[in-house]
């Protein structure tokens, strides 16, 4: 009956005057087609479309569909919304293997042609549709490993701007399984697709970035290929291999970094990379081994170098501060503040900067006399710890609660209210410190 209603509505058509036909078209635009009577034909095709779609008469509708594929293409999206459905609905109730992949051959070219046409769409352009690809043939063709990677990795490829962060961490759980359940991916190529999803992680400007990572991360980390033994194993026998390989021993240094490893391999390969690429990473690197074993002097050598050559404002003030860091390891309080001033010079938003100059003038403070003398130093210490707080904060750094204890701390050490008033001092008034090579203007307070 219903194939009926479809055949007797199509002969319908037979009986409409030019005049209608042409006062319809003028309601229809030229994605229809070239002429009047073909885009009036066109568009009648895409209602017999729908309505073939909403009576479930699947065979009916793909014919319809293929035939709008071919001669409207890029007329309206909801022609491929409708096409998806039914090649999925057909893929779904067939028993038969054979029909089964045509069906998906069907579907898959089904997407191809949206994304062709519709792909610079804002919503469902081709980084939506790549996706919904992938995720369709994952849960239809289970067992096509090889497959499912590949549409992942193109879903990957078209989101450019990780809007949709869900489906790289797809792909990267589906290839840990390869890993580590299914055993058909070898180490090597595992880590190295987890090093370049990590690497489009950290360059995206996504809000789910952080947590994405993190995810990321766990799920390496969940493989048994990531810690830090794991990558010695695999990794040791190659860097012997290929002493002069300058893109492995990269590829090491920057798992090594990420997992946060240390010791005798992580040392061994920092050493080894700097001399073949003394690049601004491998100085790192390096200066990171000789600080893991306490050389802090070969350390502040190495970043040191580094600093001379170095233009980048950013990269400077990272490199003043740890090295302002290292001297405090070392106990050397002025060079620390020294290096810490540099780094506020060279950004007056450097929280770091403020925060390691707070503790270099706290170090400092042993040099003065106990009592009075030593707490007005106090005083300069707290007034950096403000300001490194304001601005650590504003950057979502992991500091603040050290902070904030560190502050309580200064503030119980205050002078007591009848010292300051034992020397003529107002609370709240000016005050400049003058203790050896520590000096600076600041605020008389007292202990609460």
């Amino acid at each position: 009956m219903k194939r009926k209603l479809l055949t007797f509505a199509l002969g319908l058509t037979a009986v409409f005057s030019a005049s209608t036909v042409a006062a319809q078209n003028r309601n229809i635009g030229p994605e229809w087609g070239g002429n009047d009577s073909t885009r009036l034909y066109n568009y009648r095709n895409y209602g017999f479309l729908q309505e073939a779609f909403n009576m479930k008469l699947y065979d009916e509708a793909a014919g319809y569909l293929q035939e709008l594929m071919a001669a409207v293409p890029g007329a309206r999206s909801q022609i491929y919304h409708a096409g998806i459905n039914i090649y999925k609905t057909k893929f779904n109730t067939a028993t038969d293997d054979a029909q089964k992949k045509v069906f998906m051959d069907s579907l898959m070219l089904v997407y191809d042609k949206w994304i062709e046409h519709f792909g610079t769409h804002p919503e469902q352009g081709r980084a939506y549709l790549t996706r919904a690809k992938a995720v369709d043939y994952m849960n239809m063709m289970a067992d096509d490993r090889e497959g499912i990677s590949k549409l992942l990795k193109e879903a990957i490829a078209a989101d450019s701007t990780m809007k949709y962060p869900d489906i790289l961490l797809v792909y990267f759980q589906h290839l840990t399984d390869d890993y580590k359940l299914f055993q058909t991916l070898d180490a090597d190529t595992y880590l190295s697709a987890y090093e370049e999803l990590a690497e489009r992680i950290d360059a995206a400007t996504s809000p789910e970035k952080d947590k994405t990572k993190e995810t990321l991360d766990a799920l390496a980390v969940s493989s048994g290929a990531l810690d830090c033994g794991s990558l010695e194993t695999i990794y040791g026998p190659q860097l012997e291999a290929n002493p002069q390989d300058t893109t492995l021993y990269t590829k090491v240094m920057a798992l090594l970094r990420r997992n946060k490893c240390d010791g005798p391999f992580y040392a061994k390969v920092s050493e080894a990379l700097f001399k073949l690429n003394p690049s601004a990473q491998s100085t790192l690197a390096l200066a990171a081994s000789f600080e893991e074993k306490k050389e802090f002097a070969k350390a502040i050598e190495i970043l040191t170098d580094a600093l001379s050559k170095e233009t980048d404002p950013k990269a400077k003030e990272s490199l003043y501060v740890r090295i302002a860091a290292d001297h405090l390891q070392s106990k050397n309080a002025k060079a620390a503040a020294d290096n810490a001033k540099q780094a506020i010079a060279v950004n007056p938003e450097s929280g770091l900067g403020y925060y390691t100059l707070a503790q270099a003038y706290a170090l400092g403070s042993n040099a003065c006399a106990e009592g009075f003398e030593r707490q007005t130093v106090y005083w300069l210490v707290y007034d950096n710890l403000v300001v490194a707080r304001r601005l650590l904060e504003k950057d979502g750094n992991n500091q603040i609660k050290n902070i904030d204890s560190e502050m309580v701390t200064y503030r119980n050490n205050f002078p007591l209210k009848e010292e300051t008033f034992f020397r003529e001092l107002q609370e709240g008034s000016a005050y400049t410190v003058n203790c050896g090579w520590i000096s600076g203007n600041t605020t008389v307070r007292t202990v609460k």
